[in-house]
């Protein structure tokens, strides 16, 4: 099993490369990482979703050590691996990373035309009430917040918040931070 053999070394490096990011370990997440993504992308080509989940783990760790200029071709190279009719979960994963980079980066129209699409894809794949739809809210809501645009952010907080508090007991973290999201968009339009 030969073949094999690069795929199993670098799920190893992948693990490897995620645990160090957890321990803050950054040079040597990005070094099990980028091997990772190198097996991956010429066994299985950029539009595997091992290769997929591995390249957006890596455009995120490049966000927390503020590379930019690695994390956005990586997010940009992701997301043209996948056509329109790719799997929806790896294409909203792919432009979700890529919507981190240009948030941080400060191109929020172009965030915010990102984060719309990947609430598209949550919304056909989960529906409405799920929590990966509610983040996708969240996050496109995040983006309107950063741009002030305050009366459109707030129904969409207000939405999370209602449906995170009948999909989790009151002391949920994720309550709390809806509900914060919520007070503060509502001190600021008034409402």
């Amino acid at each position: 099993d030969a073949e094999r053999e690069p795929l199993h070394a670098a799920g190893l490096d992948f693990q490897i490369g995620r645990a160090a990011q957890a321990l803050g370990l950054m040079p040597l997440a990005e070094t099990h990482l980028l091997a990772a993504l190198a097996a991956n992308e010429q066994q299985l080509g950029m539009a595997d979703r091992h290769t997929q989940e591995v390249a957006v783990a890596l455009v995120s760790l490049y966000e927390m050590m503020g590379n930019d200029q690695q994390s956005r071709p990586l997010a940009q190279r992701a997301v043209n691996a996948l056509g329109a009719d790719s799997d929806g979960i790896l294409r909203a994963s792919a432009l979700s990373a890529l919507a981190m980079v240009e948030t941080n980066r400060g191109e929020l129209p172009r965030a915010e035309a990102l984060r719309q699409q990947v609430l598209a894809i949550d919304r056909e794949i989960y529906g409405d009430a799920h929590p990966i739809t509610l983040s996708a809210v969240n996050n496109l809501a995040n983006v309107l917040f950063a741009q002030r645009r305050y009366s459109e952010a707030l129904p969409m907080f207000d939405q999370v918040l209602e449906a995170r508090r009948k999909l989790y007991a009151a002391d949920h973290p994720a309550i709390a931070m809806a509900a914060n999201n919520s007070a503060s968009t509502h001190l600021l339009t008034g409402d």
